[in-house]
């Protein structure tokens, strides 16, 4: 978790002029450094961000959404603090100085209001990627991405040793560390805009409250790594996102070039599926290919990827469908030219139409709770597959009454008698494996 502003602790100047002048002595300031404001924010969404030409013109016109905005005498960090996390950016400003800022507006985009604003106090700012940097005109040369900053980071739950130790292990380029033993939640780095956008991805992974300080956690910090070939690893992460099922998102992470370090855990103990999904795309080409979400309605992810074989897209697209759960998913994921986009969404219009009913029995049961026990089963598999209840249906007693049998069956389309089908056998799949760990 990360402070409202990283910079020195204006009550402790004394600590701050040391920690500079053991900045001086070390050789880490050089004659064109600045010390910036890092204004934290929420990590943008979108993990492959483009960057433009650096210019102020990139964040006019219609970024970010609209709002309506009323400050008075408010500190200019804090109202582009407010609109970073709005518009999914990182600022880091060049000076230092609060500034009181009024400013009124109704209806306009996040990024218009953060132009006036930043413009009605005199200054100016460069945008690249999702980072802006903000300063008088002076302080913007053409190549302020290569400057180098000084900026604070404050920790919360892990010690800054521990920050430093993953900085250097994971060699992020270009930064420069120091820690003071004052205050063992707070580090200092020297780094261009970029390297400390690494900085701050790092912290935002690793310093929540479950890293906090455990010796029964050694594992805490750990992580794994995804190394490409051919996508960078903003690329990857936005593959493994759009193909992962929603209990395995990518959360926490530190992007290096092509190397996506992950830091979530829960998905350490099924990491060959997020490494089998990243190899199948790792091919020249998919950095330029767009990633397509589409949303079925009457077919899962596995038919309908079957089904668009037999368009003539002669190989130039790829499903994103880990292991089985395209038996269930109906959320499917094309990878593919940006020219073919439009008619990847024909087809699968085209594939997702309903089908005609069919009655169709989907499981047996023989004992006097049968008919309890297949009406369980009839919930169950309307919560899993979302198909209602009222498809399904339980039989009278159909045996004898020394030896009743029920039956379960269903009716609807065949596409979906296969889908509850599925289901019943990985339940069954499930009970099997319990049962037998428990022998």
């Amino acid at each position: 978790m990360l402070s409202k502003f990283i910079y020195a602790d204006p009550v402790k100047p004394v600590i701050t002029v040391l920690v500079v002048i053991v900045f001086l002595i070390a050789g880490f300031i050089t004659s064109d450094l600045y010390s910036a404001f890092w204004l934290p924010v929420a990590l943008a969404a979108e993990a492959n961000q483009s960057a433009d030409d650096g210019t102020d013109e990139a964040l006019m016109g219609s970024i970010g959404p609209q709002i309506s905005i009323d400050v008075k005498s408010a500190d200019l960090r804090d109202v582009l603090s407010a609109l970073a996390i709005k518009m999914d950016i990182n600022i880091v400003m060049m000076d230092s100085k609060a500034q009181p800022v009024t400013f009124q507006a109704k209806n306009i985009p996040c990024g218009k209001a953060l132009d006036l604003i930043i413009r009605s106090k005199g200054l100016s700012y460069v945008k690249e990627g999702n980072i802006v940097i903000v300063g008088t005109q002076d302080m913007l040369p053409k190549d302020v991405f290569e400057q180098t900053i000084l900026t604070r980071f404050e920790t919360y739950y892990i010690a800054a040793a521990k920050l430093k130790g993953l900085i250097e292990q994971l060699s992020i380029p270009d930064v420069k560390v120091l820690t003071v033993d004052t205050n063992p939640h707070a580090i200092w780095v020297q780094g261009t805009a970029k390297s400390l956008q690494k900085v701050r991805e790092l912290v935002y992974a690793v310093d929540i409250e479950e890293n906090a300080e455990n010796t029964e956690k050694p594992e805490a910090l750990n992580y794994r790594e995804i190394k490409t070939e051919n996508i960078s690893s903003g690329r990857a992460l936005e593959i493994l996102n759009a193909g992962l099922p929603d209990d395995m998102k990518i959360k926490r992470y530190v992007k290096l070039q092509n190397i996506l370090v992950v830091f979530d855990q829960n998905l350490f103990k099924r990491w060959d599926l997020v490494e089998n999904l990243i190899k199948d795309f790792d091919f020249k080409g998919a950095e330029s290919q767009n990633v397509y979400v589409h949303q079925l309605s009457n077919v899962v992810v596995g038919d309908a990827a079957q089904w668009l074989q037999q368009f003539d897209f002669a190989g130039e697209i790829k499903v994103v469908a880990p292991n089985n759960y395209d038996r269930f998913n109906q959320q499917i994921t094309v990878i593919c030219p940006p020219a073919l986009v439009k008619q990847v969404r024909d087809a699968l219009v085209q594939l997702d139409q309903p089908k005609k009913s069919v009655k169709v029995p989907v499981l047996t049961y023989k004992g006097e709770h049968g008919n309890t026990v297949l009406n369980a089963k009839k919930s169950l598999l309307s919560e899993l597959t979302g198909i209602s209840q009222y498809k399904m249906h339980v039989s009278k007693n159909i045996g004898t009454t020394d030896n009743p049998e029920y039956v379960l069956w269903v009716e609807e389309a065949p596409n979906k008698i296969k889908q509850i089908r599925d289901m019943l056998d990985e339940i069954k799949k499930n009970e099997e494996s319990e049962s037998s760990g428990t022998e």
